[in-house]
């Protein structure tokens, strides 16, 4: 049974939408928001662990092939119609073809999030053969240490060093979030402990994204540093969030709509973009626009139109297969 003060499903998915919005917008180079961008997807990490882990705490079964085609059918969907107007294979032989397979070249921009959750969703089907919480865990850790130390080496993303570990962190909060409310008994002891952590490692995390702290150099010590506050962050986050309640919104078809198209928003916004703006990862423009505001209401317009077009499609490509 679930803990009182989970938060709903409904909560979580209205944070969900907030977070890949702030993503996306970060991704324009928004002051403030793209040197704190790796604390959304840390929160993302964190809420597949916790799901994860709640679900198994209410008897649902794991399936890792369909969570695995949850995640790639859409990704297939938006890397296809993001290689025919912007992407073009450098050279076509073996080697280029199986790393595309192998998800070592992505095009899709920023897709390397893809991959990472499929490593998730391994690492917790195996960890399930395991009864022990604590071996449990210690197989999730060693994995994420193994594939980390993979990308870090390989030189490959430095946003996915430094909040991989809000996965387990999301699992270890879910297994034990009874005992953690139980500690903070009333109400107002739960909002203080997560004001303080949430906007301490939030100021922590700032001053180290501008560089002002000193682990900012680009070291192994930095990515553990950022992943302890970012899991501190989530942490704090979720018992803040279980003290509140967002209101449904009666009226607002889309944004109810949007709210279980999160995903989806993430993996098109490099569409958005190379639409009307002139990105770095593509050398080709649809639409160019010389205001940069107006660009990005366009590039986020098309993003929400884009994503409600691949969810619908994705869903009925699941359906079809299941």
């Amino acid at each position: 049974m679930i803990h009182a003060h989970s938060p709903s499903i409904s909560n979580l998915k209205t944070v969900k939408l907030i977070l890949a919005l702030i993503i996306v917008l970060s991704h324009f180079d928004v002051p403030i928001l793209i040197d704190i961008n790796y604390l959304p997807v840390g929160l993302f990490f964190f809420m597949s662990g916790y799901g994860l882990s709640i679900s198994r705490t209410l008897g649902k079964d794991f399936s890792l092939i369909k969570s695995i085609k949850k995640v790639v059918i859409p990704f297939l969907i938006a890397e296809i119609v993001y290689s025919l107007f912007f992407y073009r294979l450098p050279t076509v032989n073996f080697n280029s073809v199986m790393r595309l397979l192998l998800f070592v070249d992505i095009p899709l921009p920023y897709a390397w999030y893809v991959r990472a959750q499929i490593v998730c969703y391994v690492l917790w089907s195996l960890s399930l053969k395991s009864k022990s919480r604590f071996k449990k865990c210690c197989i999730i850790l060693t994995g994420l240490i193994v594939y980390s130390a993979a990308i870090y080496f390989s030189g490959q993303s430095i946003t996915f060093c430094k909040t991989i570990m809000c996965f387990l962190a999301g699992v270890i909060y879910a297994d034990n979030e009874k005992k953690l409310h139980k500690a903070l008994s009333s109400r107002l002891e739960p909002l203080a402990f997560s004001l303080i952590g949430f906007i301490g490692a939030l100021i922590i995390t700032v001053l180290d994204s501008l560089k002002i702290i000193a682990f900012s150099n680009h070291n192994a010590s930095k990515y553990i540093v950022s992943n302890a506050l970012t899991c501190v962050f989530c942490i704090c986050f979720f018992v803040l969030l279980s003290c509140i309640h967002f209101p449904r919104l009666k009226n607002a078809y889309l944004l109810n709509k949007l709210k279980n198209m999160s995903y989806e928003l993430y993996l098109v916004q490099g569409i958005g973009q190379c639409t009307f703006i002139k990105m770095y990862f593509c050398d080709i423009v649809l639409v160019p626009i010389s205001n940069l505001y107006c660009a990005i209401a366009c590039s986020v317009v098309l993003d929400i139109l884009l994503a409600i077009g691949l969810h619908y499609l994705s869903t009925r490509i699941q359906g079809i297969y299941e």
